[in-house]
């Protein structure tokens, strides 16, 4: 689903008069001889001055001078703490288990949100109640200088194109609820090393829809150390793609849309292979039946 009809972001400033209940949104910085990108990565979150943030940074022990930059910021840090750790994803799951918000997201020490993503968000998930976890379709990336250099328009996001691998999520860009993170258990972080949010995207769909907002909320910077352009992500990506576990869902998921459950020799079958009893998904069709008619209709307009 698409939001549209939002505030325009650059008049973000305006959201704070208006009579709104803001959610509590916990942001987790993971940084590991990050210096050169910290502070402009930290000041893309404190600066908006969101009215109900709770801002938590995990350093794994840097050498680089990253913890005084920490400390020139930490009157207005949540909670921090510089120690070794076993890598991001250890990181930010320490990071969680400090955070107090309703709303979850993180960003990495060499990223951007953009100057109103927290007030957009905030009034987003204030104002929809059932919202679980959201994300933008407007992706930027920033360069090494921290300068956007690009910004593509998608289509939108739903379940089966991220199952084929053709639905981009940007990291930097999307956030949930906490009731979201614990039921799926955070990251894991012992598997996985480079390509950890799409594996947690996967179980995020397990249990809700991801709605799309037609508003910029973040951006990665290309550098020499960016994870995500390394060889070693898109290993670990086609192997969270490829997983037994990714392709029953894939399973179950067109077991759903094409309402196969109504066939007895199908029912049997697919019970036995895709381990999922039919009348689960048959008391989830009375729900989910509707809202998939074509790929790129999961939106509010």
């Amino acid at each position: 689903m698409i939001l549209s009809g939002i505030e325009n972001p650059w008049t973000f400033q305006k959201l704070g008069e208006e009579k709104i209940d803001w959610p509590k949104i916990s942001i987790v910085t993971p940084s590991l001889n990050q210096g050169s990108y910290l502070e402009a990565a930290m000041s893309s979150v404190l600066s908006q001055q969101y009215p109900n943030l709770e801002y938590i940074v995990i350093d794994g022990g840097s050498t680089d001078g990253s913890q005084k930059i920490i400390e020139k910021n930490a009157h207005q840090i949540s909670y921090w703490i510089s120690e070794p750790d076993r890598g991001m994803y250890h990181a930010i799951n320490k990071g969680f288990s400090h955070a107090t918000g309703e709303i979850f997201g993180w960003i990495n020490a060499s990223d951007m949100l953009m100057p109103w993503s927290l007030w957009v968000v905030g009034q987003i998930f204030a104002q929809n109640s059932n919202l679980e976890w959201l994300t933008s379709i407007f992706p930027i990336r920033f360069g090494e200088n921290g300068l956007p250099v690009s910004c593509r328009e998608l289509q939108g996001h739903n379940k089966d194109l991220f199952y084929e691998g053709r639905c981009h999520i940007q990291q930097e860009s999307t956030f949930w609820k906490k009731k979201l993170w614990l039921q799926s258990g955070g990251l894991n972080d012992k598997d996985y090393h480079f390509a950890g949010d799409f594996e947690l995207w996967s179980r995020f769909y397990d249990y809700a829809e991801l709605c799309s907002v037609n508003i910029p909320l973040g951006g990665n910077r290309y550098h020499n150390l960016q994870k995500s352009a390394s060889p070693e992500y898109k290993t670990e990506y086609r192997k969270i793609l490829n997983s037994g576990t990714i392709n029953k869902k894939k399973c179950r998921y067109l077991i759903r849309k094409l309402h196969l459950q109504e066939i007895p020799k199908i029912r049997v079958l697919v019970n036995r292979l895709a381990g999922y009893q039919m009348r689960f998904i048959q008391s989830r069709l009375s729900g989910a039946s509707a809202i998939w008619d074509s790929r790129t209709e999961n939106r509010f307009v």
